[in-house]
């Protein structure tokens, strides 16, 4: 975990994938109605407390979550109204998670053997993503869904076609079999 004081309001807190699986957290799972949640936050607060001298509890705070794409996120912590220093000090969390802008990308693959090695080769290259994979009714053909970020996952390309649009996948739901709903690279790469 690194903590960063940015302004006398304002803190970062980077977060790795091991950070967060020691905390026992996920980004797709953090509510802050949750006790856990909450727990695990201000546990991590007061770490950059002893740290920093941040100290969130002075006034309301404003928490912002931005997902990674190694599994880790960078969580920003701004004091909203008041400065701690009045009768009037009001306390409480916002929090905001946002979710990176991602890209379904849908590969069409000859057979369940393409499928394999396409899932076979994301897993060998550290693919996290999410993916799910179907089949065609007859299953004559195979498809994978991921999605993804960046460029860097297109290694699927060499498996099968890139389909375009988001109508092919709109199809694949409605008129294809699901092998794997979801994980489908870990899932299947193991295979």
């Amino acid at each position: 975990m690194k903590i960063v004081l940015i302004t006398d309001s304002k803190l970062k807190v980077r977060l790795s994938r091991d950070d967060l699986e020691y905390y026992g957290i996920k980004i797709e799972n953090i509510d802050y109605d949750n006790t856990e949640t909450r727990r695990v936050f201000w546990s991590i607060l007061d770490e950059a407390k002893q740290r920093t001298g941040f100290d969130a509890a002075i006034s309301r705070i404003f928490i912002q979550i931005y997902p990674d794409g190694d599994g880790g996120c960078d969580m920003y912590v701004s004091h909203i109204g008041g400065d701690g220093g009045g009768s009037e000090k009001k306390r409480g969390v916002v929090c905001s998670v946002e979710a990176p802008e991602l890209e379904s990308r849908i590969y069409a693959l000859g057979c369940m053997k393409e499928l394999i090695g396409a899932c076979r080769r994301l897993l060998d290259v550290g693919f996290k993503g999410r993916s799910s994979a179907f089949c065609s009714l007859h299953g004559e053909q195979c498809f994978l869904v991921i999605e993804t970020e960046g460029a860097e996952w297109d290694i699927a390309s060499e498996f099968g076609e890139r389909l375009n649009g988001k109508g092919a996948l709109s199809y694949i739901r409605e008129h294809c079999t699901v092998i794997c709903s979801e994980n489908a690279a870990e899932t299947l790469g193991e295979m």
